[in-house]
């Protein structure tokens, strides 16, 4: 590790240690003279003018206008008005041109707020509590005027219930402060996000939209305006289904020019190491990342943001294998990777009416030693050179007073460069070990992606009305060499040493394959508020795509909100939601590419049971000669079908107090044309001979496999989810969820085959995304002294595994076979106990089960459960004037004069204590200075709790049923049980 990196390392901790022990020590000695204190406070404020004793107490109220599609609102009024004990106070502010607003020098005491915009409904805030010294955050979200009737607007930021469709209390919205409770490190922010998207239903996973195209490479954090998830999830807008949806917005440029410049360090000193490795293993590691930003304005109606991102990530990973009965291998491998990620982002207003954004993103990975551990020796390892450009353009175009048009389009270019470190044939036994050369081969990929949108929003009557189209367009030119190096895959450690291998696999042909596939969405969605505490949604989407047979997809949509113990003026106490709808996943040109190379033609495949030529690989014209290698072929279905599943939910929304909400919500999803990999002419049962390969009868009478793309799978899935929120102002912002969850299927995915090619029924059984329980609890808590926590606990239930038998018993050349469970006897470990007779920890196999024999259901069994508690720990130092002493108007303060105070006037009224703003001994109090630091550590794991990967499956692996790395994700990574980050902030 470079001296220098290590230097700022230790000089980072030793900063924030210092400071967090200045800090205890100013609060001692606040609290040992707060009587003094406290009489010359009072003193001085009576001999101070009103306006010092105003500046000391006073609050302000600041956040973002915005229209329904979240664009922002320029050059509207807000009129702040005293309600109670402040009832001549009256404050008028204007939105810039990001839609921003600031009301300062706000006495304390209770508001209301009002916006008055034309071609928008009037928005009328509830009371509005300011307390000294706050900073309170109201963003606002105005619904276009309607005709008749009056529609009441809800802040984004208010805790209020709401029947409006994108209101839902089950979505959460970060922006903010919220924001800072998440890592900036881009690998850790999206498995945070991803576990806070919740579970999705099914087997696609969440997905990303960034600036509401479909995602390309994460911005960095600090570029992030706002994060929403699971936001109207029935909306017709959207392809995939609404839950495990993740929406990101990006900043815009601001009026005045503002910055931050942060950097992120991690040592191993720092963490605690790996159980899979011994002490004198690991070597030193460290990651640096440096982030910067700049934004302010290009003229009166332009402004500009910029962001640039650098990290260096000195890592290693982890081998743990067994290379000889009863002798543990473990090594690390170094792996270093350094990424860069650039972008920037132009807003230029052309009128009142029309908005222009332009925003583009350059992102850059190299990587060395990928592809190793944990079961993969070093040979394994490939480099790795990807890069990625996006460019993006839209336009929103409000028409009148009733209509709002936004046009965008997207551009991303991808390159990969892949290079294997050998090119030696592979030797796989499979969960011990694997060497020799990686089968992925040379790869030079190049992919472009273009998206184009046209969405129109009106509001008419009763009515809110979007409609719009979404087109894509996707090619790829992609030369590989998968394969062609050959591999070996044995039953076992002893077959490997006994020379024997159960199968071999040979690639030939010409690497060179493209392909191309567009497919495009068109919807229309009716958002209609029958009674003011019922709205009903009704919307419709049509899909289609190229390169499939199924051209015409129609997905209905449908909503219900109903509020209910809702006063004339007041929102409701509950709102029950009910939807259902049906969401299609699209084909995907990786199968494409797949079947147009593997074709038979431009690429073959041989594989071979048992081979007897181990380790000499012969000529391709040997193996079509003895008919001993059988060719492998790729298709699609002739009557494929793109996947769909058809989703119910039902849910109950209710307000416990004024900043407590509850949600509570059964969702039920099934799932039909699901996609697999079948082998079509794989021999018909009981014909085939296990260990002869020109056995079995097959259905087109020529020995070849041909793998064919299908949609004939099924899953059901419900799922009962209680989630809560609590935003008790900006001291404490609480939310999580816990999930229940039962699913059953008998595909998993385009890329698993069935374990019987004539009966997919034997595979029905619990799904592979299947995890019973899920528990997520994150926030943000402000404590005294003004540090800042932001806690955060996961928790899963594990996983379910598979368990197989290492041969090929039905002649189809996959090794997915389950035993048959001949006994529930189990031992400490793996034994033979008779003819293909094992007994296990999970029981006693017969790993040949007898035609006729019932094999055991799949994903019998369920991995280790996870859980994880992460803390953040920051505190930040205003430094310099305050911002208000630009001549604020709302004080009368003027360049100088210390931010309105007399300079006779003690330090505590005029910067708190000393250099620093803020007294120590404030609670929650905020930094309003113009310039900031910001000091954090972040604990990853901070209990150093052990969460190991799944167990081996494998019956022919001596490590069955045991774990051999820690798992990946949100509950942890492969070097490290616990990780300490550091991290430094300075903003302007």
């Amino acid at each position: 590790m470079p001296a220098k990196v290590k230097a700022w390392l230790v000089a980072g901790l030793c900063a924030l240690l210092l400071t967090l022990g200045c800090a205890f020590r100013a609060v001692a000695q606040q609290v040992g003279a707060a009587p003094a204190n406290q009489a010359a406070a009072a003193k001085t404020a009576a001999a101070s003018p009103p306006q010092a004793r105003q500046q000391i107490t006073a609050g302000t109220l600041r956040g973002r206008v915005t229209d329904p599609s979240g664009a922002s609102i320029p050059g509207i009024t807000l009129t702040l008005s005293g309600t109670s004990n402040v009832p001549a106070f009256s404050q008028t502010a204007q939105t810039g041109r990001d839609g921003t607003y600031e009301m300062k020098g706000l006495p304390p005491g209770a508001y209301a707020l009002k916006v008055g915009a034309k071609g928008f409904q009037p928005f009328s805030s509830g009371a509005i509590t300011i307390s000294a010294g706050q900073i309170q955050t109201l963003d606002l979200r105005l619904t276009i005027a309607a005709d008749q009737q009056k529609v009441e607007v809800v802040a984004d930021a208010g805790s209020q219930l709401s029947v409006s469709p994108e209101n839902n209390a089950g979505a959460i919205i970060l922006s903010g402060k919220d924001l800072e409770q998440f890592s900036d490190d881009p690998d850790q922010l999206t498995t945070d996000l991803t576990a806070l998207a919740g579970p999705a239903m099914g087997s696609d996973g969440t997905q990303m939209y960034i600036d509401g195209f479909t995602a390309g490479q994460l911005p960095p954090k600090s570029s992030i305006r706002e994060v929403r998830i699971n936001q109207n999830p029935f909306s017709a807008e959207f392809d995939r289904l609404g839950y495990g949806r993740i929406e990101i917005l990006t900043k815009p440029g601001t009026e005045q020019s503002h910055g931050e410049f942060l950097v992120i360090g991690n040592d191993s000193a720092f963490n605690t190491r790996s159980p899979f490795l011994g002490a004198s293993e690991i070597p030193g590691y460290y990651t640096v990342q440096f982030n910067g930003d700049l934004s302010g304005p290009l003229s009166k109606k332009a402004s500009y943001f910029l962001d640039a991102q650098r990290r260096t990530i000195d890592d290693f990973e982890v081998i743990n294998a067994e290379l000889q009965p009863g002798v543990p291998f473990t090594q690390a491998v170094a792996n270093p990777r350094n990424r860069t990620n650039v972008g920037g982002r132009v807003d230029y207003q052309a009128s009142t009416n029309n908005t222009l954004t332009v925003r583009f993103q350059y992102f850059r990975d190299t990587a060395t030693n990928d592809g190793v551990g944990p079961y993969s020796l070093a040979s394994r390892g490939y480099n790795l050179l990807n890069t990625e450009e996006t460019f993006q353009i839209g336009n929103t175009h409000t028409f009148g007073s009733k209509v709002v048009n936004e046009t965008r389009f997207q551009y991303i270019h991808v390159a990969d460069n892949q290079t294997p470190q050998n090119g030696a044939p592979a030797i796989v036994v499979p969960y011990e070990f694997s060497s020799g050369g990686n089968g992925s081969g040379k790869v030079l990929d190049t992919q472009d992606h273009y998206e184009f949108q046209n969405y129109t929003s009106v509001a008419f009557g009763n009515h809110f009305l979007k409609f719009g189209a979404r087109l894509r367009d996707f090619s790829e030119d992609n030369s590989s060499t998968a394969g062609y190096n050959g591999t070996f895959t044995f039953s076992s450690l002893a077959s490997y040493y006994a020379n024997s291998p159960v199968q071999f696999a040979l690639t030939t042909g010409n690497p060179f394959a493209s392909s191309n596939l567009f497919d495009g969405g068109l919807f229309v969605q009716d958002d209609w508020r029958w009674r003011p505490n019922v709205t009903i949604s009704g919307g419709l989407r049509f899909e289609t795509q190229t390169d499939i047979p199924d051209h015409a997809d129609f997905a209905p949509r449908l909503g219900l909100a109903w509020g209910m113990g809702q006063g004339k003026a007041q929102a409701p106490q509950m709102v029950l939601r009910a939807g259902w709808g049906i969401f299609y996943s699209r084909f995907t040109d990786d199968l494409i590419l797949q079947a147009v190379r593997q074709n038979g033609v431009t690429q073959q495949e041989y594989i071979v049971t048992n081979p007897t030529f181990y380790p000499n690989i012969p000529p391709v014209s040997v193996l079509q000669a003895s008919q001993s290698g059988v060719p492998t072929m790729y298709e699609l279905a002739p009557n494929l079908r793109t996947p769909y599943t058809m989703q119910t939910s039902v849910s109950l929304e209710r307000q416990l107090s004024r900043a407590i909400r509850m949600t509570v919500s059964y969702v039920n999803a099934r799932g039909v044309h699901q996609l697999l990999t079948n082998n079509v002419n794989a021999p018909f049962p009981g014909t085939y001979v296990i260990g002869d390969p020109l056995s079995g009868v097959r259905p087109n009478g020529v020995l070849e496999n041909i793998y064919q793309y299908q949609s004939e799978g099924v899953y059901k899935q419900n799922r009962l989810m209680a989630s809560f929120s609590v935003r008790a102002g900006p001291a404490l912002s609480l939310y999580g969820y816990y999930s229940l969850s039962y699913a059953h299927a008998d595909s998993f995915g385009a890329g698993s085959f069935p374990t019987d090619p004539y009966n997919l029924a034997v595979d029905y059984g619990r799904a592979s995304f299947d995890v019973r329980h899920r528990v997520y609890v994150g926030g943000n808590m402000m404590m005294p002294w003004g540090l800042r926590l932001n806690p955060l606990v996961m928790a899963n239930s594990g996983y379910p595994f598979n368990v197989t038998t290492p041969f090929d018993i039905n002649g189809d050349s996959i090794l997915n076979d389950r035993p048959a469970l001949v006994s529930t006897a189990t031992c400490a470990g793996l034994q033979t106990v008779g003819v293909n007779i094992l007994c296990t920890p999970l029981g006693t196999f017969n790993e040949l089960p007898a035609p006729g024999q019932t094999s055991i259901p799949v994903d019998a069994y369920e991995g280790p459960a996870w859980v994880v508690f992460n803390l953040k720990v920051s505190r930040t130092f205003g430094l310099g004037a305050r911002k208000e002493m630009a001549g604020d108007p709302a004080t009368g303060a003027a360049p100088g004069s210390n931010d309105g105070a007399p300079s006779s006037s003690p330090p505590s009224a005029r910067h708190g204590r000393g250099f620093f703003g803020g007294g120590p001994s404030a609670w929650a109090a905020p930094v309003d200075q113009r310039y900031t630091l910001t000091l954090s550590v972040n604990a990853r794991n901070l209990f150093n709790t052990v969460n190991v990967a799944s167990p081996a499956g494998n019956l022919g692996s001596r490590k069955f049923d045991t774990s051999n790395s820690l798992t990946w994700g949100p509950f942890g990574n492969g070097e490290a049980v616990r990780m300490i980050q550091l991290q430094a902030q300075f903003s302007f």
